[in-house]
């Protein structure tokens, strides 16, 4: 029982604007400090496994089963209908394309173009996701495109703020530049920054949580880092910060 109103003291002292839930921003640093070396992208995933109605906020329920057996998410929702890429809106495609170019100019890799091939494999694995109920990766046909995966609290956030957290991994949990290879949990970074992919295509779920980006050529393979993996060129530069403008497709 000392345990269990220990627990609860926890949550209310997470709970900084005292609304009887936890958003992803007041449980994030607790996420981070029981689960050392996992990227944003790692905590992302735990924080929908432990959202089990998948409100976007943890309640006091979820946070005791998280801490007492692991509990994990079950399926959402799935989506309704079939997605056209005749209905991205051009704004969201220049999103994408300035929030991935500006990152890969950083380390001298080319800009990318959109590709209308990529967004709609995105978009079948961005609705998958939604039912789900957890970020998982699909939809890349022949093996041919890379694919990174964002999940957000709330519907609504930006093409640019996907790309910066895909990036942030250059530090949390680091790339190591002096060993050119593929690392855990910096996969998203190098798979942004690869020199040989040419094309993007990025999409949101039906319910705005899940937005997944596909490459073309696919990134990250075994023995091509050193050709495709630059540091940045200019290392005093600042970190680029978290995108928060919304840009939604």
């Amino acid at each position: 029982m000392a345990e269990l109103e220990k627990v609860r003291a926890k949550f209310k002292e997470l709970d900084v604007n005292g609304d009887g839930v936890l958003s992803y921003e007041e449980i994030e640093d607790l996420l981070s400090k029981l689960n050392a070396g996992l990227s944003e992208n790692d905590l992302q995933q735990l924080f929908c496994e432990i959202d089990h109605n998948h409100n976007g906020v943890v309640e006091i329920d979820e946070f005791l089963d998280y801490l007492a057996s692991g509990k994990t998410a079950g399926p959402g929702d799935a989506p309704q209908g079939s997605p056209s890429a005749t209905a991205v809106r051009e704004e969201w495609k220049q999103a994408v394309l300035d929030g991935h170019n500006e990152l890969r100019a950083l380390h001298g890799a080319a800009p990318l173009g959109w590709s209308d091939e990529c967004y709609l494999e995105a978009k079948m694995q961005a609705d998958k996701c939604q039912a789900a109920g957890k970020m998982m990766h699909g939809h890349s046909p022949g093996f041919n495109h890379g694919q990174n995966i964002f999940w957000c609290s709330r519907p609504g956030s930006s093409a640019q703020r996907a790309a910066q957290s895909w990036y942030s991994e250059i530090d949390r949990p680091g790339y190591n530049f002096s060993n050119l290879d593929y690392q855990k949990g910096t996969g998203h970074f190098t798979a942004l920054i690869w020199k040989n992919t040419t094309h993007v295509g990025m999409a949101t779920s039906e319910d705005g949580c899940y937005i997944v980006a596909n490459y073309f050529p696919a990134g990250n393979i075994i023995g091509r880092f050193a050709q495709n993996v630059a540091p940045p060129l200019d290392p005093s530069r600042p970190r680029p910060t978290r995108g928060s403008a919304p840009a939604r497709r």
